[in-house]
């Protein structure tokens, strides 16, 4: 087992770290009072739904890190990949029910994505693909058509319940910080879906590795603005309310 940095590699690595940051930033605010505390436990389905996806990209990302040039093993890892985007998409489901209250649509839904999951799994062992390195040194996943389908359709659900979640979270929250997170986070959803379309729907040229430098392109972007938005962001907040406490503090003893 070696270790090959591929675009692959360092775009879901960065996107795992980015939706962790996520997970974990949404879940110490409803450890606070206000924010959207008012759907209760609905806030740590929504923790667990991010951290969920984080873990189900590393996988694909450390996957690509140390299985870059072995074919056989890195159609494992796509295995394990959508194991676990099967899973996510029913939590998805299960966690719009849990905040909206439609059962029987719930319950429609959540066959729904078990059947698509179990198929997803399914015609992935069915149809072996080989994945392979590019000459640009990113990973092409080499899936069919019926198979790019399927895996399309799940994350269209997946992320589709996080962008309609947060879309509505961000009309009825009065946090500003959870304003801005649930905005951005609705926006980078969205974009996720038109990326993903691009690269499993869409028609690509003769050479698919354009497509694939694209997709990693595009999925870096999206991982920088997560940091920038969570991690940076904050951090100079921090700063500039410091310097203000310490300003006002200092003016009143003067």
């Amino acid at each position: 087992m070696t270790i090959t940095i591929t675009t692959t590699s360092v775009a879901f690595i960065l996107l795992s770290f980015g939706l962790v940051s996520c997970g974990v930033w949404l879940f110490k605010s409803f450890q606070k009072d206000g924010g959207v505390r008012e759907y209760g436990r609905v806030g740590y389905l929504l923790s667990l739904l991010l951290l969920g996806f984080g873990f189900k990209n590393g996988i694909m990302g450390f996957g690509a890190l140390f299985f870059a040039k072995n074919s056989e093993m890195l159609y494992f890892v796509l295995i394990a990949s959508h194991l676990f985007l099967g899973i996510i998409t029913l939590l998805g489901v299960y966690t719009i029910y849990n905040i909206f209250s439609h059962r029987i649509a719930s319950y429609l839904g959540m066959v729904l994505a078990g059947i698509l999951g179990i198929g997803l799994v399914a015609t992935t062992i069915a149809t072996h693909p080989r994945p392979f390195i590019t000459p640009q040194n990113g990973i092409e996943w080499n899936m069919n058509f019926p198979l790019s389908l399927l895996v399309f359709c799940l994350l269209f659900i997946s992320i589709g319940s996080i962008l309609y979640i947060f879309i509505r979270v961000f009309f009825v929250t009065e946090t500003r910080s959870v304003k801005i997170f649930s905005f951005s986070l609705s926006v980078l959803a969205l974009a996720g879906i038109v990326l993903v379309f691009m690269q499993l729907i869409l028609p690509h040229s003769d050479v698919i590795t354009v497509g694939t430098q694209i997709f990693d392109f595009g999925i870096m972007v999206g991982s920088i603005l997560f940091i920038i938005v969570l991690l940076i962001v904050p951090i100079i907040n921090n700063i500039i309310q410091n310097r203000k406490e310490k300003a006002f503090n200092l003016s009143k003893k003067l």
